[in-house]
């Protein structure tokens, strides 16, 4: 699964998504279609909000 799959089967919005996080909704855009590379830290947020591993969501 990648990022965009398991944020719509925890269903988050991206809006959501980035608000709960601190980023914008362009950003998590970014990181979906894998424009953006994000840090350890927004890899260790994400992966909180969405109850799953870094692992999952980016490897």
């Amino acid at each position: 699964m990648n990022l965009k799959e398991i944020r719509k089967q925890k269903g988050f919005t991206v809006a959501n998504l980035a608000e709960a996080i601190g980023v914008s909704a362009s950003y998590i855009y970014q990181l979906e279609k894998e424009v953006k590379n994000p840090s350890k830290v927004i890899m260790q947020k994400i992966s909180k909000v969405l109850e799953t591993s870094v692992q999952e969501l980016f490897f």
